[in-house]
Order: C-alpha cells, then structure tokens, then sequence
C-alpha cells in the first residue's frame, strides 16, 4: 500500500482525531510522512504503525485465522490416520511374528522327519546288508535238460 492520504483523511481512517494525528507525526509517524507542495500527506502504511489495521489487513487476519483452523483440523485428522496405521502395523507385525514361529516350527519337524527317514533308510540298508544271502538254487532236474 503506498497511497498517500492528508492528515484530516488519516484520522478518519484510523478512527483518531486529527490532533493526536499531529502528536504522531514527529514519532511513530515520521517514516510514513510525505511533504508535497506545503502539504502533509501521510502512507496508508502509517496505520500499521499506529496500530490500526487497514482493511485488506483485517481480511488477511482473517484468512490467516482461518487457515490456521483449516490446517489445525486436517492434522488432526492427519494424526488419527498415523494413529490406526500404526495400530494397523502393530497388528501386522503380531500376526507376522506367530507366522514365523508357526515357520520354524513346521522347519524343525520337517527336520525331524527327515532324520527319521534318514534312519529308517540306513536300518532297512542295514538288515538288507546283514540278510545271509540264499545260496544258488539248485536246478531241477527238468530244467537242466535242455
């Protein structure tokens, strides 16, 4: 905002008489204020200064709040999203860590059986190699003829 406005305007708008206007010009004022041909004219800035907020300031305050409601809404919803996500997670990693208890021990019988195929395959061997062989079977007599 750079208009300039005279003092009588100045007072208007920021809502003070034009006296305590005068009181401002050598102080909080000063920077805001433009002689043009004898006359004082003051930056619509100057109300900020003087603590007055401008119109489009009122709206941006109120957009600003606004979005700080906005945005202070959607993280709390943020925030119960993470939270029933790492529920959900905690669940997951529950029902991973019985799946890989289930996993091992389905392994470790799996081992054991195998060791006891193992065994019975070497007994079996075993009985086979300790069997006394049959001696040759003696042909029948009717069936060395010819």
């Amino acid at each position: 905002m750079n208009g300039y406005m005279d003092v009588k305007t100045f007072a208007a708008a920021a809502g003070v008489s034009t006296q305590y206007v005068y009181k401002l010009l050598d102080t909080k004022l000063q920077p805001f204020v433009n002689k043009d041909s004898g006359k004082t004219m003051i930056s619509e800035d100057g109300l900020a200064a003087v603590g007055i907020e401008t119109p489009l300031q009122t709206v941006d305050n109120l957009l600003l709040e606004k979005l700080a409601t906005t945005l202070q809404e959607q993280l709390s919803v943020k925030d119960e999203q993470i939270k029933a996500l790492q529920t959900e997670l905690s669940a997951i990693s529950v029902s991973y860590r019985q799946l890989a208890e289930s996993h091992v021990q389905l392994l470790n019988q799996q081992q054991q059986l195998n060791g006891m195929n193992m065994r019975l395959l070497q007994e079996s061997e075993q009985q086979a190699d300790e069997k006394p062989s049959e001696p040759p079977r003696k042909k029948k007599w009717w069936s060395r003829k010819g």
